[in-house]
């Protein structure tokens, strides 16, 4: 499963995905915990986050981290490196 982690609000996660025709979810984080603890956003920090991705397995481990993504083209890569199984 694709979703994206923002920390805008649930709302402008709503209309930035329909801008982008995006076909996956845009989840708030509102406390900013998320995005500090992924390396996101620097911790105690006001600024906004760098857009980041993660291949997260079922067994909650970090298989892959991407230092900077692009919100339309990282699913289709996500998906690409996908391990089997």
């Amino acid at each position: 499963m694709i979703v994206g982690i923002s920390m805008d609000s649930p709302k402008a996660n709503r209309v930035f995905g329909k801008m982008f025709k995006l076909d996956f979810p845009l989840l708030s984080d509102a406390d900013r915990s998320i995005s500090e603890a992924y390396g996101a956003a620097k911790p105690g920090s006001k600024g906004g986050a760098k857009r980041v991705g993660l291949i997260v397995g079922p067994d909650g481990n970090v298989h892959r981290y991407y230092g900077i993504v692009s919100a339309t083209g990282f699913p289709e890569r996500a998906l690409e490196d996908l391990p089997e199984g």
